[in-house]
């Protein structure tokens, strides 16, 4: 078998698109965990309200940790298959996708950050009543969290331009619409979000998050996709 062999330069973004889809799905069932905390105690979402936000996140615990604990593992294994997918479309020439890939993989590093704490970090310093330590790691969070979405959102409409860029495009019509409509809302309400923290407002985070959530789950079959499509030598 030669290197030229399409089986075997095919075999790498096939496995990019089956890590990718696990990863999505990863980062799906993590929102579903972050809704059902929030929905447990709305409070754990207000920044600026410390004692609302630590109670939330006392009550919220399980939920927060599962969040996290999850998230962790998704993010990694999201981060290898974009990192890989980046490559490969690299050198397959498809430039603009593997820049969109590359910021996917930004995101993404900076999600186990997110999630790290979330489970990990926040909940205990809630319990233990560390007050100081509680609001300096939540406002890191609210950054970061924010500089998530928005690189998440910028990302997405990269890789579905890089997609629509080439003949042999992957998506459909009603995934293109999709995916840049959920990319354009996620990264403009992060950006109003890192906008109010700046100036030391209340960031709102229902829809920076939400776009996460949803995004998340277009990739699923955008991913398995790919992974056909680079099986069968298409891409």
């Amino acid at each position: 078998m030669s290197i030229s062999d399409p089986r075997k330069t095919a075999a790498p973004i096939a496995l990019s698109g089956l890590l990718s889809a696990i990863g999505a799905l990863g980062l799906v069932i993590t929102n579903i965990f972050y809704a059902l905390a929030l929905a447990d105690s709305p409070a754990a979402v207000q920044p600026l309200d410390l004692g609302g936000a630590m109670s939330g996140a006392i009550t919220s615990a399980f939920m927060l940790k599962a969040a996290g604990g999850v998230g962790i593992i998704g993010d990694v294994i999201w981060a290898t298959a974009a990192l890989l997918m980046a490559q490969e479309f690299g050198r397959r020439g498809w430039s603009v996708a593997a820049a969109g890939w590359n910021a996917l993989v930004l995101a993404i590093i900076l999600f186990i950050f997110v999630d790290g704490m979330t489970g990990f970090v926040l909940p205990q310093l809630a319990i233990a009543h560390n007050v100081s330590a509680f609001e300096g790691f939540r406002r890191f969070w609210d950054v970061l969290f924010l500089l998530c979405a928005l690189c998440f959102g910028a990302a997405t409409i990269v890789i579905v331009l890089g997609d629509l860029a080439h003949p042999g495009r992957i998506l459909n019509r009603v995934q293109v619409y999709a995916m840049i409509a959920v990319g354009a809302v996620g990264s403009i309400s992060a950006a109003e979000g890192l906008a109010a923290v700046l100036a030391g407002g209340l960031p709102f985070y229902a829809i920076a998050g939400t776009s996460i959530g949803v995004g998340a789950a277009f990739y699923i079959p955008f991913s398995i996709q790919i992974a056909h499509a680079g099986r069968a030598g298409r891409i």
